[in-house]
């Protein structure tokens, strides 16, 4: 899918209004098909529903005002809670959690469906018609035998949603959730290399060095805007190497923020190009860049990362102080990490139709740094935090992952033996154990080099 086109899917699905409105659609189609079998079908539903509705016009105007009023007021309240809702979040657990709150489809579902109804309720009562107000009274009774159906479902959906506001704000719960994303963006971490391995025995950070030393012709485009890169089309960037590009090398990484006329891509030629040349390929250059005023998860793991740490770093704050939910993330970021260590992690440099192609990604060790260093700084004198870090490194180490995944975790634990000092630890015994913990851990690790 191209970029664009699951940016707007992205959209579609962390927004609050989508599912509601498909609702409300589902609303305005059920009113006039239901009057519609009614008019054409009702003396047949009559004998097959005697008890569908068999009072007067005055009384089912009064049921589909009441049901519609009702419907008006108890959205205003759903829509309040939900406001106040995403206040507390992003007040008490981090600004980037209120995704996760908007894309909730029960949320979603239980206002669209209050909607509907209210709308329902509406276009029916316009339909009824008593005695002597026309040719013939007009009474939809299966019709109104639907809207009493909604206005019970809407009964048991408020009971639903005032539990499920309640298991929303529970930071387990919102944990939980980012975590399981986290974990369905790490099926499709990265997307199909673009080309093939760079065949070369020279380093990735070498092969990039030089061509920006190479005395080739180049040019280096910039962006037309300012933002983070959201997505990166590896077909647009593909079709760049054509037989005048002998290289090219994306500048920013997925996630970062581009400032206006900052780098997006560089391209080395064989040979000059013209001008008209190269106004072309900088139009088709830029189209492959999507940027937007926020980061998405899509393509970009480290945001579901940011949200856990956040969760974590707010939860160690001095006015909240609450180590146990640093604890529950840390096991979760512990989950995510041992998986990526068994993860095959495509090289920055490919190669395209015989060109090649630098595309930056993050590394393990980034991640495993993105995942553990805040915290661990900031948990320096929660002992039974960095305890609870050192079994997460432990839990990393036993699923056995390859040597060179083993060298950086050496480098985290190194560093949490190295806060057992007498001013982030004060009692000698505590610091004595947590220096025992961290050397039990370094036994099972290859040493640095």
């Amino acid at each position: 899918m191209k970029p664009r086109e699951l940016s707007f899917w992205i959209k579609i699905r962390e927004s609050m209004w989508f599912l509601p409105s498909v609702l409300v659609f589902g609303g305005l189609v059920l009113a006039p098909v239901m009057i519609w079998i009614d008019a054409n079908f009702g003396p047949q539903i009559d004998e097959i529903l005697p008890f569908a509705y068999d009072a007067g016009a005055p009384g089912a105007r009064v049921i589909l005002g009441t049901i519609a009023g009702a419907m008006a007021t108890v959205v205003g309240i759903a829509f309040s809670i939900t406001i106040v809702v995403l206040q507390l979040a992003a007040g008490q657990y981090s600004p980037r959690v209120i995704t996760t709150f908007r894309r909730d489809r029960g949320q979603q579902v239980v206002l669209g469906t209050y909607l509907a109804t209210f709308i329902y309720a509406l276009l029916v009562v316009r339909q009824v018609e008593g005695p002597f107000e026309g040719d013939d009274a007009f009474i939809p009774g299966l019709s109104m035998l639907v809207a009493l159906g909604l206005a019970v479902l809407c009964l048991g959906m408020l009971v639903y949603f005032v539990h499920h506001t309640s298991e929303q704000l529970r930071v387990s719960d919102i944990s939980r959730r980012i975590h399981e994303d986290l974990l369905d963006i790490g099926e499709h971490l990265y997307p199909e290399g673009i080309g093939e391995s760079h065949e070369s025995e020279l380093e990735d950070r070498d092969l990039v060095a030089q061509l920006k030393g190479s005395e080739r012709p180049s040019a280096l485009i910039r962006s037309s805007e300012s933002g983070y890169l959201r997505q990166v089309d590896t077909d647009q960037v593909e079709s760049l190497a054509d037989d005048s590009v002998e290289a090219i090398r994306i500048c920013p990484r997925i996630g970062e923020f581009v400032v206006k006329r900052g780098p997006l891509v560089e391209l080395y030629f064989d040979s000059e190009l013209s001008c008209d040349d190269f106004e072309d390929l900088e139009k088709d250059a830029r189209s492959a860049f999507l940027i937007g005023p926020r980061p998405t998860v899509a393509q970009n793991p480290e945001l579901g990362i940011q949200q856990l740490v956040d969760i974590a770093l707010r939860a160690l704050s001095p006015g909240i102080n609450d180590p146990t939910t640093a604890e529950q993330v840390l096991a979760q970021l512990g989950d995510w990490i041992a998986r990526l260590a068994h993860q095959d992690f495509p090289r920055e440099v490919r190669l395209v139709n015989g060109r090649t192609v630098v595309a930056p990604r993050p590394s393990f060790e980034d991640h495993l740094r993105e995942a553990f260093e805040q915290i661990r700084r900031v948990a320096a004198p929660q002992v039974h935090v960095l305890h609870s870090l050192l079994d997460v490194y432990t839990r990393i180490i036993e699923t056995e992952p390859p040597d060179d995944r083993l060298r950086p975790l050496r480098h985290q634990v190194e560093a949490v033996a190295r806060l057992a000092t007498e001013e982030n630890v004060p009692e000698p015994h505590e610091r004595q154990d947590l220096v025992d913990h961290a050397n039990q851990i370094l036994a099972q690790l290859p040493p640095d080099q």
